[in-house]
């Protein structure tokens, strides 16, 4: 249908982490992410290769989500 609009949009912290993604379909559907930081304890940990997401929240900053991030890159343990 013409005048529906359709979009994704992201926004993002001063380094470069995603903290916010708002789905627009109908209604808008807003998400928004919380890390740890930096990890030294990852293997080849540079910049911001070391922070994980340990929690997601909804639009209202409900949580929705926790994550357990092991100390590989992208090393996913347990999402509650």
């Amino acid at each position: 249908m013409l005048g529906n609009r359709v979009g994704v949009r992201s926004q993002y912290d001063i380094f470069g982490n995603r903290i916010e993604k708002d789905v627009t379909t109908t209604g808008t559907a807003v998400t928004r992410y919380a890390y740890d930081m930096w990890n030294p304890a990852k293997a080849g940990a540079m910049g911001t290769s070391g922070s994980d997401i340990w929690a997601v929240l909804n639009g209202s900053s409900s949580l929705t989500s926790r994550e357990l991030q092991g100390d590989g890159i992208d090393e996913h343990l347990a999402y509650t």
